[in-house]
């Protein structure tokens, strides 16, 4: 097993470079983070450890003392500090491994870069801490300048730091010769499609999330799962067992793992934009209300699985990323993709057999539950189930026409 270590340059009160809406902390723990993730995720044979995975303040000391405690075979630290993209080791070192780990890094990163015009500034040698002070092979990348608008402009794009990522995590697999792990097979039946009409009705759903002893604001839930993915092709069932999934069925204990509740209104786990720790609450989107909740989960759903029309500019999914779209068109593809483990689709399935399984009684057009009256001076004008507070009925918008 090879250990790896990922350092992601300041913290806390160390912001870094600042610059352009931009902070070099934020980059450097998005990167190293992502990193992580997708070595432990995609490969075989290697662990990979953090100087931090939440924004917090360490000195160099600190956190060259960590990896040399661990053991670990090399170090990267990650900062962004350059008009384009360099790397350093220390300048006193011969060594022919962190040569070695310099030049397959700094080539994969930057083949990656070079088709957003991003300068190869070069390898090179400095007297850094971070370099220094290691016991083992080290080398500090500098992913483009926040003070340079262009690089600045550049780093808010999600494909550029998707570049970024994707050449470290190819650089040590490389370097350290990892295997790919083995992508698990589709279950015999067939894989199950994101994409299509309702698998189930929304009474089998509410009695599925019933039998997980669920609180009755995700049994509610159903109704608008329902109701928002006709729209977007996606089948409700799938969403509506993966927000299952994701939420322990709307934080049944209080609180997710990264320490959200229910007032997120957050059905999936979305991230903001730039991202941050699974274990970060601030790295998780907070929406308005149910409603943007589950259409960005929707939303996202429908750009994995490649739907027409898709990635849109109009949507509350805050990590609407081209780079996704068609890359998971079934339930089981979504494992190693949405989460870390290869079988997380797999699983997810065969929850949806479980639901699809239940005689319910209840028919997808007539939702069973809660409902409330919408009145207008006085007058009863429409139905609708009550959901978090909210009665969700059509509403007539002009001849011939609706929108929910």
């Amino acid at each position: 097993m090879k250990k790896v270590w990922i350092d992601a340059g300041h913290g806390g009160r160390d912001s870094g470079a600042v610059g352009n809406g931009v902070k070099e902390k934020d980059i450097a723990l998005r990167v190293a983070t992502e990193t992580v993730k997708r070595l432990e995720r995609d490969y075989d044979g290697v662990k990979c450890d953090l100087s931090r995975s939440t924004d917090i303040y360490l000195t160099l000391s600190e956190r060259t003392n960590k990896a040399n405690a661990a053991g670990a075979d090399f170090l990267i630290s990650i900062h962004c500090n350059a008009g384009g993209f360099e790397s350093y080791t220390y300048s006193g070192t011969k060594d022919a491994a962190t040569a070695s780990l310099q030049n397959v890094l700094h080539n994969e990163v930057m083949a990656r870069l070079k088709p957003f015009e991003i300068r190869d500034r070069g390898q090179k040698k400095k007297d850094l801490h971070m370099c220094r002070e290691t016991k083992m092979p080290a080398v500090l990348t500098e992913n483009l300048f926040v003070d340079v608008p262009g690089d600045a402009t550049k780093l808010k794009r999600p494909e550029v730091i998707e570049a970024i990522i994707s050449g470290h995590v190819v650089g040590v697999a490389k370097f350290l010769g990892l295997k790919p792990k083995q992508q698990p097979k589709p279950p015999a039946n067939g894989a199950v499609k994101i994409l299509g009409p309702a698998s189930a009705t929304v009474g089998q759903a509410k009695e599925w999330a019933r039998a997980k002893n669920a609180p009755q604001e995700f049994v509610a839930l159903a109704d608008l799962y329902w109701q928002v993915a006709a729209e977007r092709g996606v089948d409700p069932a799938v969403a509506y067992v993966q927000a299952g999934h994701e939420t322990g069925y709307i934080y049944r204990d209080g609180r997710s793992a990264a320490g959200i509740d229910a007032s997120y209104h957050n059905p999936c786990g979305l991230k903001i934009t730039a991202g941050g720790g699974d274990y970060q609450a601030s790295a998780h989107k907070r929406f308005k209300d149910w409603t943007n909740g589950i259409t960005a989960h929707l939303d996202h759903l429908a750009l994995y699985a490649g739907a027409v029309g898709y990635p849109k500019a109009d949507t509350p999914d805050p990590r609407h990323f081209p780079y996704l779209k068609g890359t998971a068109k079934t339930l089981e593809a979504l494992g190693a993709k949405w989460a870390p483990s290869s079988s997380y689709g797999q699983r997810l399935g065969d929850e949806l057999r479980k639901l699809q399984g239940i005689k319910a009684d209840t028919p997808a057009s007539k939702p069973s539950g809660e409902t409330a009256s919408i009145e207008v001076n006085g007058e009863k004008v429409a139905d609708g189930p009550l959901i978090n507070g909210y009665v969700f009925a059509p509403v007539r918008v002009g001849r011939g026409s609706t929108r929910r």
